[in-house]
């Protein structure tokens, strides 16, 4: 095997790491949806470092490699597929940390229950893509990408069901519940909540 051959192999397996990091993440983000569990948001939220630190690594690799070597057709192809894939890879460990921040608004709204098919469609899909990877198969790759189709429709329903069905007095309902029942989760809830506007405004009323 070459020096070139190596590297590149190196390149791959460093590649399918952080795609798996990446599967983790939004795996244990829908569990900390559908189960309600902060633990697992927290972990989620804390993974993210992680990642981000392992896209830079790669980035810094892939341009290490096009000034090293003289890269030619499918060489050149694979290198600049990585580089091109790593802001993608990143982005969806951060899609990850905000649904987990959202999680005990999302499982309040009663929206969680709508969700359980498409995080299980993602999960395939990061699976099929891990093993594409690793066989080097773009037929199914491109079998990832048909799956689009299924996830657009999943979120389409899902935001049809907050547009019919979400108002702020079900939210009001909802947090006034658990402040009564879990007074320690909706501090928790409270504190971990992104700030906005409308959530403080909730969040005012309930507490009055």
């Amino acid at each position: 095997m070459t020096h070139l051959e190596t590297d590149l192999a190196g390149l791959r397996r460093e590649l399918h790491l952080l795609l798996n990091r990446v599967r983790n993440a939004v795996a244990l983000c829908g569990e900390a949806v559908i189960e309600g569990s902060q633990k697992k948001a927290v972990r989620v939220i804390a993974g993210d470092a992680e990642i981000d630190h392992k896209q830079l690594e790669l980035e810094a690799r892939c341009l290490e490699l096009i000034s090293k070597y003289q890269l030619v057709a499918k060489d050149a192809r694979l290198v600049t597929g990585v580089l091109g894939s790593l802001g993608d890879l990143e982005r969806v460990g951060d899609y990850a940390v905000h649904i987990a921040e959202d999680a005990g608004l999302v499982r309040l709204t009663g929206m969680f229950e709508k969700l359980h098919g498409l995080f299980r469609l993602l999960r395939e899909m990061s699976e099929r893509l891990s093993d594409a990877l690793q066989r080097d198969d773009a037929v199914l790759a491109g079998a990832v990408r048909d799956t689009d189709e299924e996830v657009d429709a999943l979120v389409n329903s899902a935001s049809s069901f907050v547009i019919s069905n979400f108002s702020s007095e079900h939210l009001l309902g909802a947090l006034a519940t658990l402040r009564v029942e879990d007074p320690a989760g909706f501090a928790a809830f409270k504190k971990a909540l992104p700030g906005s506007t409308f959530m403080s405004y909730v969040l005012t009323n309930v507490e009055t």
